[in-house]
C-alpha cells in the first residue's frame, strides 16, 4: 500500500495508462482525500469525473481490471529487483 499521497497519484496514472479504470479511480480518490489542496488537485478531480463515467459504463472493465492488477504487480516486482 502506498504511504504517500503522491504514490497514490502516480500509481493511479499507471493504472490509467493500463486502462485499469476502476483501480485508477480508487487511487486518484485516495490521493485527493489525503491531499485535497495539492497543486494538481483540480486536474486530478477532472480525471476522477471522467473515470467515474468510464468505470460505470462497462461491466467488461471489472474483468479487465483484474487482469491489469495482476500484470501491474508483476511489473512492480520486476522493477524493484
Amino acid at each position: 500500500m502506498p504511504e504517500l499521497a503522491e504514490e497514490y497519484r502516480d500509481r493511479g496514472m499507471i493504472y490509467l495508462n493500463l486502462e485499469c479504470f476502476r483501480a485508477a479511480l480508487f487511487d486518484f480518490q485516495a490521493y485527493l482525500k489525503m491531499l485535497p489542496v495539492a497543486k494538481d488537485a483540480d486536474a486530478v478531480r477532472v480525471k476522477v469525473v471522467e473515470l467515474q463515467g468510464t468505470a460505470s459504463r462497462s461491466t467488461e472493465l471489472d474483468y479487465k481490471k483484474e487482469e491489469c492488477n495482476g500484470s501491474l504487480f508483476m511489473v512492480v516486482i520486476a522493477a524493484s529487483r
